[in-house]
């Protein structure tokens, strides 16, 4: 079993003693939307695992979380200077392919292709007939602004309510100013747990399970094209080992039994901005759900 990491800071404080007298790489990451997001824990792992592998062939490294308050929509822009941040996570796109370096290993190997319906449970009821994307495009879905997933669903012509704030989409949600968000299995769970005791009212859609292409990369500045090269070696050799598919099994393959993903019924969604060069050819980096053909 791959033991999960404590704080990244300290760990990457500790690896980087190890190494003194040696220019340590400088890796600068947004901090989390939330005190409530637990969503980066994952990540946070996988980053140092792959630092800490690249050790001897890159050096020592350092981690700095950015505290700065800043939008979504806005950490490419800070992505590309570099300045603030130099590595960030997203759901790929031809935008940040584009303007950024991608990292092309999908960091949870594909399972934010599946998505769950959030609802308020007064509204259940109008969600058992639906079995197509056109039936769903009819009701209004609350999103954050900035995120790829908006930017998907607003290029299908989805009824989207904008949100400031991951915070406010579940405020929003209990006070009915949309009849739903799109969750990954990954999220909505614990999502739902640790808000349980402020919406009582909001519950997971029982019968639905969204197919939305999406993989999430580490994308790094282009002035950092050294932290890339480490990075993609990293996670190579994660991938080789195992290691990677081990830390994915240990964190989210319970979700597929938790949400009954099996029994649920599939909505084809699709994205038109999977940029055609993901590298879907490549098994052994994608989790097989064994749900659908994709």
């Amino acid at each position: 079993m791959i033991k999960l990491l404590p704080s990244a800071v300290f760990l990457a404080w500790l690896y980087c003693t190890s190494f003194q007298g040696i220019a340590a790489d400088n890796i600068r990451i947004k901090d989390g939307s939330s005190s409530l997001d637990l969503r980066g824990q994952y990540l946070d792992n996988l980053l140092i695992y792959a630092l800490r592998i690249s050790q001897e062939k890159y050096g020592p490294f350092t981690i700095v979380r950015s505290k700065a308050d800043y939008p979504s929509h806005g950490v490419l822009q800070l992505l590309e200077k570099g300045d603030l941040i130099n590595v960030s996570v997203a759901m790929t796109s031809h935008e940040w392919e584009n303007k950024a370096i991608p990292i092309s290993i999908p960091l949870r190997r594909g399972i934010f292709k599946y998505r769950l319906l959030l609802v308020h449970k007064d509204d259940l009821e109008q969600y058992k007939n639906i079995t197509n994307v056109e039936q769903l495009k009819k009701l209004p879905v609350g999103l954050k602004r900035g995120w790829t997933t908006h930017s998907i669903l607003e290029t299908l012509d989805f009824n989207i309510v904008d949100v400031d704030s991951y915070d406010l989409i579940f405020e929003m949600l209990h006070n009915k100013h949309f009849a739903y968000t799109i969750r990954g299995i990954h999220e909505i769970y614990e999502e739902l747990k640790l808000r349980k005791r402020f919406f009582n009212d909001l519950v997971i859609e029982p019968n639905i399970l969204l197919h939305l292409p999406a993989p999430s990369y580490f994308f790094v500045s282009p002035q950092y094209p050294r932290i890339a090269e480490r990075l993609e070696y990293g996670l190579e050799e994660m991938v080789a080992s195992g290691e990677l598919q081990q830390l994915f099994a240990e964190v989210f393959t319970k979700y597929i039994d938790i949400l009954d993903l099996k029994n649920r019924r599939v909505i084809e969604v699709g994205n038109p901005l999977l940029p055609e060069k993901t590298p879907l050819d490549r098994k052994e980096l994608w989790f097989d759900f064994n749900l659908v053909d994709s």
